[in-house]
């Protein structure tokens, strides 16, 4: 009995781009990075913002007496 698996995948053309063509390899991957890299950025930011303003809730219930 022979066991037939069918792909769910079709594999990518433009799987060895690194290799037939590094150039145009390495604009894309430097294209996805930056966007990795400024959605990190973004999300870092809003971070920042929400730590301040919890400092300066407490900072307020503090100085107001609520702590």
């Amino acid at each position: 009995m022979m066991l037939c698996l069918q792909r769910t995948e079709v594999m990518p053309r433009d799987r060895d781009l690194a290799e037939k063509e590094p150039a145009k390899f390495a604009a894309l991957l430097t294209e996805q990075l930056q966007k990795v890299k400024n959605e990190r950025d973004s999300v870092e930011k809003v971070m920042q913002s929400i730590n301040q303003n919890k400092v300066r809730s407490i900072l307020y219930c503090i100085f107001v007496g609520l702590y």
